[in-house]
């Protein structure tokens, strides 16, 4: 966790102050646009997942070696000329993923496999060792310590973080008050919420009181059927697994008392990963890795355990893995990754679905296993091609203008 590596280009200085809490001297153009409606940005590994300063001048990427000679660390790209460039380096060791910045934009959160990394937003900008401290989920002794931190959040109160812990089965839940003021020793885990197999998306219901996670394979205690077979098994071979689940959260009573802050826990289709919520807070949209499908979910019968939480269901292309509700509620973008079937080396593909539909009305070319979307400023969307080593920036209100093909052979399945 000691190799840093910096660029020689600093970044703009009002940017600097806004993220220590001072005013910037003067105001900032919204976002980065390049006049386009999307780009392709290089990088010099797998992306995984991109956070967004408020103004739009930077972004933070969490980037995973691709090669012997490449590192893992996170890069700082800056706006420039309305484009996104890479310009510093942070280098980390193990495996960064999941990305989360405070509201008050002083820290960005890494999960990084066995650790969550603390870094300055400031230090980093400045061009300063960044990596203010770092804690292990697991105590040290333990023989297995790696819980594989694959994805972070952060309460809208700034107060706890969550930790997704993809081989743990579990949740972590960090006091940052506490991590802050003890120098992120271990003392602030709180402890840990007992969720399924491989949990990894979090996403905070719009009053920030719920949390909802994805877990790939649920609990055999809860006795759903089984009706998955393992990614990448013949079409002949009989379900070993019952379905992934949603669970829902209950974030006050996680603070506290993590062990029994669960509220519910819905069947999804097979390996449920990513989830993105709707404008209005009322649905969640999940895409189903080995089922080949997005369900939508509302919230409100997620939180109240009703066994009609689901509304459609919706068949994509081959293994779903990143999904992004649009901000004008009019789309649904899901990225077919190819990753566990025919074609998996080869380009994605994002599909795109009309939320009042429930169709799939077509689809935009993109990189190799297409992974995480995530929004910027404005109408700014981010994805990261992990196998292409390649940041795609979208113009969300130019989405129809990316469509280059429909797709009617894929229709909702209701429920």
């Amino acid at each position: 966790m000691k190799g840093l590596s910096f660029g020689l280009v600093a970044l703009g200085c009002a940017t600097v102050a806004a993220l220590s809490g001072r005013a910037p001297a003067r105001a900032l153009p919204s976002g980065c646009e390049a006049g386009i409606a999307r780009y392709d940005v290089a990088v010099p590994g797998h992306p995984f997942a991109v956070a967004s300063s408020p103004d739009g001048r930077f972004v933070f990427l969490s980037i995973v070696s691709s090669s012997p000679t490449s590192a893992n660390g996170i890069g700082v790209l800056s706006c420039e000329n309305d484009r996104y460039r890479l310009k510093r380096f942070i280098r980390l060791e193990s495996q960064p993923l999941g990305l989360a910045m405070t509201h008050d934009r002083k820290l960005l959160i890494v999960a990084d496999d066995g650790f969550t990394v603390f870094v300055s937003t400031r230090a980093a900008l400045a061009g300063e060792p960044a990596i203010v401290g770092y804690l292990q989920d697991l105590p040290g002794d333990v023989e297995d310590n790696d819980p594989g931190e694959v994805n972070v959040n952060v309460s809208p109160d700034d107060r706890f973080a969550f930790v997704s812990d993809e081989q743990n089965l579990t949740i972590t839940v960090i006091d940052l008050s506490k991590a802050r003021g003890n120098r992120f020793s271990r003392d602030a885990i709180v402890g840990q919420i007992p969720v399924a197999n491989a949990p990894i998306a979090l996403t905070f219901s719009r009053d920030g009181r719920y949390l909802f996670t994805t877990s790939e394979i649920a609990r055999r205690a809860y006795g759903w059927p089984k009706i998955c077979r393992p990614e990448g098994a013949p079409q002949t071979d009989p379900p070993t697994n019952p379905a992934g689940a949603i669970i829902t959260i209950d974030v006050q009573k996680a603070e506290s008392d993590p062990e029994h802050s669960i509220v519910s826990e819905e069947p999804a289709d097979c390996s449920p990963v990513r989830m993105s919520m709707s404008p209005d807070g009322a649905t969640l949209w999940v895409s189903n890795r080995a089922s080949n499908t997005v369900t939508e979910f509302t919230t409100e019968a997620l939180i109240a355990r009703s066994e009609h939480a689901r509304i459609a269901t919706i068949a994509v292309g081959s293994n779903p893995v990143p999904i992004l509700a649009s901000r004008d509620g009019r789309y649904v973008l899901v990225g077919e990754t190819n990753r566990f079937g025919p074609g998996g080396t080869g380009a994605g593909v994002i599909a795109v679905i009309d939320a009042t539909s429930k169709k799939v009305v077509g689809s935009i070319p993109v990189g190799t296993f297409p992974r995480e979307f995530s929004y910027g400023v404005g109408a700014t969307i981010f994805l990261a091609n992990y196998r292409s080593n390649s940041l795609t920036i979208f113009d969300a209100a130019r989405i129809a203008d990316l469509v280059t093909r429909a797709l009617p052979s894929l229709q909702t399945k209701g429920n």
